[in-house]
């Protein structure tokens, strides 16, 4: 049996209160990009963790592994983008790094090692 999202199915029109996420900015990128890389990774831990546990499902090792590969990946981008927003001087300099590497981690990586950043 394959399941199939339904024609009517939208983001949002999610009524389980319980799987509804709010992001709040406190204006301190750092903080915010750290908070938003333990997240990312603690979602993608859980799903590894029970395409893991559930072997023998082959729907959760086709379709969710690949999920939690993406979150923890996407987290080592945003602790990068955390690390930056500590060292970079202004908000225009941490939108322009961004804005010119994406989501190029490794870019992102060899960038913060030219500015012979601090934080390593």
């Amino acid at each position: 049996m394959y399941i199939w999202p339904s024609s009517d199915m939208d983001f949002w029109k999610i009524e389980n209160n319980d799987t509804k996420v709010v992001v709040e900015w406190s204006r301190n990128n750092f903080l915010d990009y750290k908070r938003l890389t333990y997240q990312f990774y603690s979602c993608g831990y859980k799903i590894l963790e029970e395409v893991i546990n559930d072997n023998l499902n082959n729907v959760k090792s086709d379709m969710w592994f690949l999920t939690g590969i993406f979150l923890i990946r996407h987290s080592l981008e945003l602790g990068l983008k955390s690390l930056l927003c500590r060292v970079l001087p202004q908000k225009k300099d941490i939108q322009d790094t961004f804005k010119n590497f994406g989501h190029d981690v490794a870019s992102l990586l060899k960038n913060m090692m030219k500015l012979d950043m601090r934080i390593f």
